[in-house]
Order: C-alpha cells, then sequence, then structure tokens
C-alpha cells in the first residue's frame, strides 16, 4: 500500500531549544508555520546550540527544561520523536569550552524521552567510528555524507519501530 510522508525542515540555524520554544513555538514572534493541523509526527533535534548554554550543564538544566516545554507543546499534537544531532568539530569550539559536551546532550534528550515515553534517535552514535572532517561541513553542519549516515539512521530508526 503506497504511503505518503510530508516532510518539512524547520530550520532553527543559532537557536537553542528555549530560544526556539520563547520565539517560535509560543507564537509571539512567528507563527510555527512547519507545523500543520494534519501532521502526526514531530522530530524535533536540538543540542548543538545548547551545548553552549552555561545554565545547561545537568539534569535539571534550562535546556532540559526547555525541550520539556517543547514536547509539552507538541504532545497533544501528535506523535514526537526527539533526535540528538550529529558531532561538532572539537578543533572548532569555542572559547571557552562549551557547557556540554555532544554525549552530555545525547543523555539530557535521552532523559527527557524517557520520562515522557518517547522515541529517541541518536544521531551521534552512528558518526563515533567516522572522521569527523569527512562529515562535516564547516563547525557543526553534515556534509553530504553526514546527511547519508544521519538519514540512514533515521530510515533505520522508523522501520525498526
Amino acid at each position: 500500500m503506497p504511503k505518503t510522508v510530508r516532510f518539512t525542515n524547520q530550520g532553527v540555524i543559532g537557536q537553542m531549544a528555549h530560544t526556539y520554544n520563547s520565539y517560535n513555538l509560543s507564537g509571539k514572534f512567528s507563527k510555527p508555520a512547519a507545523i500543520e493541523q494534519q501532521d502526526q509526527f514531530f522530530f524535533v533535534q536540538f543540542g548543538t546550540n545548547d551545548r553552549n548554554d552555561k545554565s545547561a550543564t545537568h539534569a535539571g538544566t534550562k535546556f532540559e527544561q526547555s525541550l520539556q516545554a517543547i514536547v509539552d507543546h507538541l504532545q497533544p499534537m501528535g506523535d514526537v520523536v526527539l533526535m540528538c544531532a550529529g558531532p561538532v568539530r572539537d578543533r572548532a569550539e569555542p572559547e571557552p569550552s562549551p557547557a556540554m559536551t555532544m554525549q552530555d546532550v545525547r543523555s539530557v534528550i535521552d532523559g527527557v524521552a524517557k520520562a515522557n515515553s518517547l522515541d529517541f534517535i541518536d544521531n551521534l552514535s552512528p558518526f563515533e567510528s567516522v572522521e569527523t572532517d569527512l562529515v562535516i561541513d564547516g563547525h557543526a553542519h553534515p556534509n553530504e555524507e553526514g546527511h547519508r549516515i544521519m538519514s540512514r539512521n533515521i530510515i533505520g530508526a522508523l522501520e525498526a519501530s
């Protein structure tokens, strides 16, 4: 039976979970155009920018609270799937070093997913055995090969569920 899937990427370049929640989902500054009434699933990936938030170091932090607020906003509208972003280049880390590593970020996102009985897709693990320079353009954005690895990971998680 043929199935149709509508994917919308609501890019949030430069935003952290708390700024996205405050500006995009609140409706104060923009309507969440990527969210439509007929949507059934919401794949939410944050963390790369949240690493630099000095108040977001461990459980109970602004990052965890902001991610939970996003989940609370989206859950009544559909199924939420939380995802951890892929790697960043270590040598390109800002000074001073970030408050969290991507492994810390993964742990927070996984914890929020478990606390809410949500599916979690770990887009960091598939890169652990890959040379970061081969899959990242610039500091934190995947290149074509990086996107290929992430898409295979997401498709594999969907097929396994």
